[in-house]
């Protein structure tokens, strides 16, 4: 194994490595088919559970997912961590399929075919697994270096089964432009932020200026002799006070 190899490829090295539809190889339907709809949808947590459940991966520290160290976790932006959260996620779906892949690697004769049927399903279905969930992290994170308000296009896998070979597909402008003008919409329903914050105000000047005005009972109350009385009994009442 060449371990002075480049981490990354070079756009050329991709194309290169992306073989024309008419050079690639023949599968049966019932393979096709099975291809086609491991790697359309993600699977559930249960179907994830049911297709792991034949197979164990090995004891191995390289087939589970390496942990983020604690000392440089502490020293990382919180996009930093989500960004490696979801990459952890996938790397552990990747490595779900080497548990189906090396018990085929150490099958003996005593292997049925039908144990080597059910191991190739297995890997199939969990690299397809991954396979789906890379690509709604790819449409994800497109979605949100354009405009983080397009992200509830990408939410669901439904609308992008049968696409392959791209990530959106054609009919994706068409769909855009329908959810904007929908947003659209849906905007101009409510009212502007300068409109509601103007109306609270004036009710909320309404309020105080109604706490702060007296009330009819008030001012009839001021105007009786008890509140007179309760004064000092007005100029008759002062009067008197300065006669004594």
């Amino acid at each position: 194994m060449d371990y002075n190899a480049p981490l990354t490829l070079s756009d050329e090295e991709e194309e290169g490595r992306r073989e024309p539809m008419d050079q690639l190889v023949e599968v049966l339907e019932e393979t096709g088919k099975l291809l086609k709809d491991v790697h359309a949808w993600s699977m559930s947590n249960n179907t994830r559970r049911r297709v792991q459940s034949n197979f164990k991966l090995p004891k191995v520290p390289v087939t589970r997912t390496p942990h983020f160290d604690h000392f440089i976790r502490a020293a990382t932006p919180q996009a930093t961590k989500r960004l490696d959260k979801d990459l952890a996620r996938i790397q552990t779906f990747v490595l779900d399929a080497l548990a189906p892949l090396t018990a085929l690697a150490e099958c003996g004769d005593s292997t049925t075919k039908e144990e080597l049927r059910l191991a190739t399903t297995s890997a199939i279905q969990l690299i397809g697994n991954a396979s789906a969930r890379i690509s709604h992290l790819r449409r994800e994170k497109v979605m949100q270096g354009i405009n983080k308000s397009l992200l509830p296009m990408v939410k669901d896998d439904a609308p992008y089964i049968d696409i392959s070979p791209d990530l959106f597909g054609p009919e994706f402008v068409k769909k855009l432009k329908d959810f904007v003008d929908l947003v659209k919409v849906l905007r101009s329903s409510l009212p502007s932020s300068s409109s509601a914050s103007r109306d609270h105000h004036y009710q909320e000047r309404r309020s105080l200026f109604r706490k702060g005005n007296p009330s009819e009972k008030d001012r009839a109350f001021k105007r009786s002799g008890a509140y007179q009385s309760s004064r000092g009994g007005g100029r008759e009442g002062r009067q008197t006070h300065h006669q004594k």
